[in-house]
């Protein structure tokens, strides 16, 4: 059995829909869904997908909720917005579609090059998405988990940033040590590979690559924290160190 693995989605991936109950249904290795929540002090403009999609992956799940299929919300950071102003705007969309619940994962922080401003330094990002974990820890209780890769590195970041743990990608059948390692990260911190992208059927050998959850390829992330070796291992140290308490 492969490890637990989570699909990510945004407003533009469905056209309008998706079916969270045939996810829900498909059972393991399907584990949760991501739900883009906001990007920078703008997007969403109109919050009615995600004030739909948030409860329903609650409700859709019964009582696989909180025990074998999870739900988080992510934040695209934008490096020339107010870092605080963003963490509230993020965690007041949640709040606003019913908040959170026993089971939901951390809020992510999604730090990557695209609509940033030519000329970024590092500092910038540095002490950008450090403002935003600290106000997000503040308010929500917990620190959130970082989405980040190449953009890191080419900046040569190794600062954590105040993120608790790291999800990076890679599109191919390996994850190389060195992508999470040359930006300050082991094992022990790496929740998550995104291992299939929108625009890549890649993934190691036994992985699902077509998710029920609707037409077209989404984002797919297997679980690769290290404090277990089996599935039941994994979803357990889910439950226990990083579902959030409501």
């Amino acid at each position: 059995m492969t490890s637990p693995v989570f699909v990510d989605a945004y407003a533009l991936d469905d056209g309008g829909h998706l079916d969270i109950d045939a996810l829900v249904a498909a059972g393991l290795p399907w584990a949760g869904i991501g739900l883009k929540a906001t990007e920078g002090l703008y997007y969403p403009k109109d919050p009615s997908w995600f004030h739909s999609y948030w409860p329903k992956a609650r409700s859709a799940a019964g009582s696989r909720y909180g025990q074998t299929f999870f739900r988080f919300a992510y934040h695209y950071f934008r490096t020339d917005e107010d870092a605080v102003k963003q963490a509230d705007f993020a965690l007041g969309l949640v709040d606003s579609a019913g908040g959170w619940a026993e089971g939901d994962l951390r809020l992510v922080v999604d730090v990557e090059s695209a609509e940033q401003p030519v000329g970024v330094m590092a500092q910038q990002v540095i002490d950008g998405v450090s403002a935003f974990a600290e106000r997000v820890k503040t308010r929500h209780g917990q620190a959130p988990i970082l989405y980040a890769g190449s953009y890191l590195r080419d900046l040569k970041i190794t600062d954590h940033m105040g993120c608790a743990y790291l999800i990076t990608a890679a599109y191919g059948a390996t994850l190389p040590a060195s992508l999470y390692e040359s930006m300050g990260w082991d094992l022990a911190e790496l929740l998550g590979w995104q291992y299939c992208s929108t625009d890549a059927y890649t993934g190691p050998a036994n992985y699902p690559r077509q998710c029920p959850l609707g037409p077209g390829p989404l984002d797919l992330t297997a679980l690769t924290i290290a404090n277990g070796s089996t599935p039941e291992q994994q979803l357990a140290w889910l439950q226990g160190d990083i579902a959030h308490g409501a």
